[in-house]
């Protein structure tokens, strides 16, 4: 498949603000996150925000300025993780392996390469809705203080940002985390996802945004769903 082949990646809104101050326990952050992601599948309390036209060669470019591991030709990556082929291993004809060892006969796909698509994806989104992007940085972790912070500060506040944030208490900058799957929609990322931005929302109207790139398990296409934050 070529790098200039463009992907579709259809981008969806959950319908209602989560505010994180009405989540009092850990059982009802998991409950809150298992009912977003049944809707999110059966298409409930969420609308289309935007049918992404994804080029990958610009995808590369977005890579290179704004995400976070070493990683380069995410239009490369990009491409195979879309389709979904893992390579084979080689596995030997001798079968009578040690007790309790298997070959492994297939390639997985590497969480840090799908975060990266994932960043990527949210700098496309975010650069097709009008936001200035030029005003988007990456942040650096606190590791000294054990400390994983949302991914990204967003300091504009033109009506593009409104698509994505619609308090009326908004006021910049916005925090965004991003998560990223090729698999099975992983309740638990979307629970960090929502911790990470608890650590910085931490002012009245303070906003935030989750981003979660997916492969949709009915089609396995590459999907994304948006939740907007408030404390």
């Amino acid at each position: 498949m070529s790098s200039t082949t463009r992907v579709v990646v259809e981008v969806f809104k959950y319908n209602s603000i989560i505010l994180l101050h009405r989540i009092l326990s850990y059982a009802s952050l998991r409950s809150l996150i298992n009912n977003i992601i049944n809707n999110l599948l059966h298409r409930v309390n969420v609308s289309p925000l935007r049918a992404l036209s994804v080029s990958p060669g610009l995808l590369e470019q977005y890579n290179v300025r704004y995400t976070e591991k070493w990683i380069k030709r995410i239009d490369e990556n990009f491409l195979e993780y879309n389709v979904g082929i893992r390579p084979r291993l080689n596995v030997p004809l001798i079968t009578q392996l040690p007790r309790n060892l298997r070959y492994l006969s297939d390639k997985f796909f590497s969480g840090d390469v799908s975060g990266t698509i994932a960043e990527s994806l949210f700098i496309c989104l975010l650069d097709e809705l009008g936001v200035n992007i030029s005003l988007v940085g990456h942040l650096r972790s606190l590791k000294r203080r054990n400390m994983f912070l949302p991914d990204f500060i967003i300091w504009d506040n033109s009506p593009a940002i409104r698509l994505l944030i619609s308090s009326d208490d908004y006021q910049p900058p916005a925090y965004a985390e991003v998560k990223g799957s090729t698999g099975n929609i992983d309740p638990i990322r979307l629970i960090k996802a929502l911790l990470q931005l608890n650590k910085l929302l931490t002012k009245q109207g303070s906003c935030g945004i989750v981003f979660f790139a997916f492969k949709n398990p009915r089609n396995f296409n590459y999907e994304a769903l948006v939740l907007e934050v408030v404390t």
